[in-house]
């Protein structure tokens, strides 16, 4: 048994990222590698506040992983993100605390207005930990997953197919294959990303960080994107709606449908679908099997939508904010 005055709380830099990752895959349904681990890092900004942790007891033994950082464009102002996971074997063994503490002395460190921490919905013994500690559940990110065989042989979203081929005729929609990745156009997607996830139900304003910097270091940034997966809605030359979807973790045949979002004048129109019809296309023509969606509480249009195209709900996050 772990005693807390026997746990030592190190930078992470003093552990090997393989045992990490072990831990940080523990009860995922979406394990990474240790290339995912990485790249993950690799996409903070290096002007963001990152501090990964371990716990370790004995010789070295890796118990625990904690990370302070300043990151999501959904986050309110001078709130931080934390998150802790402790191996089983040592769960309620003190480790917990001793990680909890140096979050603490992070947030007085950068005098942190509050944080916060996300919490899947089926894990229970989480959320009380979370509770116990001033956290409260803010916004629910709903996630949903769809069988791209099912869906290439029509047994799901025939529904959702009709209503994505009557969206406006002036409209065209084509992917990013065309540009330079980190061209012009690029930006000019980065500031359409800007207006309409800021215009997303659910998403608070202001934000940690710029839409624009988040969409360059999170996406464009990606070893992994693909270009042909991320689409344009033109509606006489002006970019009116996107949709993109990419693979979040290697080795695993899951495209992650990243976000869909048209200006509020189209709406209803049928051309979110063609959009979203668009991403889930890709996914079938390159190989996966499924594909997983997020959506944030509110955002109830999204949600239907991505129902009759055939995806089925499974457990969320929930955003828990404390402060």
């Amino acid at each position: 048994m772990a005693r807390p005055g026997h746990v030592r709380i190190r930078p992470a830099s003093d552990c090997d990222v393989a045992d990490i990752v072990d831990l940080l895959n523990q009860h995922d349904p979406s394990p990474q590698t240790e290339g995912d681990f990485r790249r993950w890092l690799g996409t903070l900004s290096p002007r963001l506040a990152c501090r990964p942790f371990v716990a370790l007891v004995g010789s070295g033994e890796l118990v625990g992983f904690a990370i302070f950082q300043q990151t999501a464009i959904n986050a309110p102002i001078g709130h931080y993100f934390v998150h802790l996971k402790v191996h089983e074997t040592h769960r309620c063994q003190g480790v917990g605390a001793r990680l909890w503490h140096q979050m603490t002395l992070e947030a007085s460190r950068v005098s942190a207005k509050g944080l916060y921490t996300f919490v899947r919905e089926d894990d229970q013994p989480s959320r009380v930990w979370a509770e116990r500690r001033g956290f409260a559940v803010g916004l629910v990110r709903h996630e949903s997953v769809l069988d791209v065989d099912a869906f290439a042989e029509r047994r799901v979203g025939e529904q959702a197919r009709e209503r994505a081929r009557r969206c406006p005729t002036d409209t065209t929609i084509h992917d990013m294959s065309r540009y330079w990745i980190m061209g012009a156009e690029w930006t000019r997607l980065a500031g359409v990303f800007a207006r309409l996830f800021g215009d997303s139900p659910g998403v608070p304003s202001p934000a940690n960080t710029s839409f624009e910097e988040y969409f360059e270091r999170t996406w464009i940034m990606n070893s992994r994107l693909d270009s042909r997966a991320f689409f344009v809605a033109d509606h006489r030359g002006k970019w009116v709606g996107t949709a993109f979807a990419i693979r979040m973790r290697e080795h695993q045949p899951e495209l992650w449908s990243q976000f869909t979002g048209v200006l509020p004048e189209f709406r209803g129109t049928g051309l979110a679908y063609a959009l979203k019809l668009r991403t889930i296309l890709y996914a079938a023509a390159n190989g996966f099997r499924q594909m997983r969606a997020f959506n944030l509480s509110g955002n109830d249009r999204m949600l239907a939508i991505n129902d009759a195209f055939g995806f089925q709900r499974v457990p969320g996050l929930m955003w828990m904010i404390r402060g």
